[in-house]
């Protein structure tokens, strides 16, 4: 009974620790663990008892994992595995091109366009593509050309 438990409580860690560096190695180890447990149990109280390890062991898993998961992200140390902020407008990420006719407006680039970079049309970020090839970021550019996720230009 006590090696069932050791089992058991060694794969609960190894899941535990898994989570913080993610591998797939201590994933391995622990349903290796998780199942020595099981098959000791069955030897030693039947197919219940196996049945009773295994599904316990596992209830108590997904709670941990559970658990770890609401509370790490929490800590100092969890808060480096978590996303804070929503990717999105107002956050420097250029605005996807909508259904808006942009064409033979005026635009500066903002950032190098090599052939590809960032644009502020009407106050506004948007990815672009020179036609050109290479614009310093600072200079003015024309649309020429709209697609869903860019905006085509040429240097003035």
């Amino acid at each position: 009974m006590t090696l069932i438990i050791l089992l058991c409580g060694l794969a609960l860690v190894l899941v535990f620790f898994e989570v913080l560096l993610p591998s797939g190695v201590l994933g391995v180890i622990a349903a290796i663990a998780w199942l020595a447990a099981s098959y000791l149990a069955f030897v030693d109280y039947g197919l219940f008892g196996a049945m009773l390890v295994f599904g316990g062991s596992l209830v108590l898993g997904v709670f941990l994992i559970f658990l770890e998961f609401k509370l790490l992200g929490k800590t100092n140390y969890g808060g480096n595995f978590f996303l804070k902020a929503h990717v999105g407008e107002g956050n420097g990420v250029a605005k996807r091109a909508d259904s808006k006719t942009r064409l033979g407006k005026q635009a500066e680039t903002l950032t190098r366009l090599n052939p590809s970079g960032i644009i502020r049309l009407d106050g506004e970020r948007f990815e672009a593509r020179s036609v050109d090839g290479f614009i310093e970021s600072g200079q003015p550019v024309e649309i020429l050309s709209e697609d869903t996720f860019r905006l085509t230009v040429k240097k003035l």
